[in-house]
């Protein structure tokens, strides 16, 4: 019994034994494999935020301005999916310009092939509630509801205007090889180009919206800016010109109130024609021939006027003090 005994207690530590080496032959076997594994990017997963330029309506203007800003690109997400996703979901809009995409529109799908993104809007973008809201019980005249409709439909077109070239600026403006084609979908659920009618625009029947560049004619440049102000000012809307006003080295910039009070005191613009621009050691100018009625009636035209800009936030304004000294001389 204590031979055999003494024969199982050899046998298991002779088992114990190997089982051991087993296992530190097993470790370091696991140890020295060479596994591929993919790059970790520590950034994977994550929000980036990114500097671009959008661009913005200017207040009521018919232009678009270029707005620096900073726009958060999730996991997956292209680049102009985000700066696209921030022009049409309502990202907060710097003061002084409203958003270019109606909020009843939302972008369906964004494709980039063969050098052109295509991007497709909802059916809402075609929303008429502009018009459709004016109801003529409201208007004593019918000529005044006729004007209501006129003026309302015309907004429409210029808000679907600016709405595709806010998207085609933007994403254009980033690189010169690229163009954008601006889709709708259906109710059917179906991709179909936008014909220009759509858009406002007289052009041949039927003509439809093709993959277009950067387009210049839309940007908010310093002499349709000083354009704007003189339109305001002609038609009275004096609310309307004090946003196009900043304050200037040698003339603070009142305010909405004070403006048309000091501005009416001194005369109405009865018109104007802008004959150049350029720049000087003194900044940025506009030159404009005007034409303005005193307080007694008297008109008196003065050539070349000099109306130096001034850069408030994203975009030129003009200059209060060459605004004031051009309605005093």
């Amino acid at each position: 019994m204590t031979h055999n005994v003494k024969k199982y207690a050899v046998l298991l530590l002779s088992l114990c034994f190997a089982l051991s080496i087993c296992g530190c032959m097993g470790r370091v076997i696991a140890e020295d494999e060479q596994l591929d594994l993919p790059e970790i990017d520590p950034e994977d997963g994550a929000i980036k935020e990114l500097d671009v330029a959008l661009y913005y309506r200017l207040a009521n203007e018919e232009y678009l301005v270029e707005v620096n800003d900073s726009v958060s690109v999730r996991p997956g997400e292209s680049t102009e999916a985000a700066v696209i996703r921030a022009l049409t979901e309502g990202s907060p809009v710097p003061p002084g310009f409203t958003a270019p995409i109606p909020s009843n529109a939302s972008v369906q799908s964004i494709v980039y092939k063969d050098d052109v993104l295509y991007v497709t809007l909802s059916d809402g973008f075609l929303n008429e509630d502009i018009i459709t809201s004016i109801r003529e019980e409201d208007y004593l005249k019918e000529k005044d509801y006729n004007a209501a409709v006129k003026a309302a439909t015309k907004e429409m077109y210029l808000m679907r205007r600016l709405g595709v070239y806010s998207i085609v600026n933007t994403i254009a403006g980033s690189s010169e090889d690229i163009k954008v084609q601006v889709l709708l979908e259906t109710k059917e659920g179906q991709e179909t180009q936008i014909a220009l009618e759509q858009l406002g625009i007289d052009d041949i029947e039927g003509a439809l919206l093709g993959p277009v560049g950067f387009e210049e004619s839309v940007i908010a440049t310093e002499d349709r800016i000083a354009a704007c102000l003189f339109e305001h000012m002609i038609d009275g809307e004096y609310d309307m010109a004090h946003m196009l006003v900043a304050e200037s080295r040698d003339a603070a910039k009142p305010s909405a109130e004070e403006f048309e009070t000091a501005m009416s005191s001194l005369g109405t613009v009865v018109s104007y024609e802008i004959t150049d621009m350029g720049s000087d050691d003194n900044g940025r100018y506009v030159l404009a021939n005007v034409r303005i009625a005193s307080p007694t009636g008297t008109v008196k035209r003065i050539s070349n006027a000099v109306l130096y800009m001034e850069k408030e936030s994203d975009i030129y304004k003009v200059g209060y003090g060459s605004l004031k000294k051009l309605m005093e001389s």
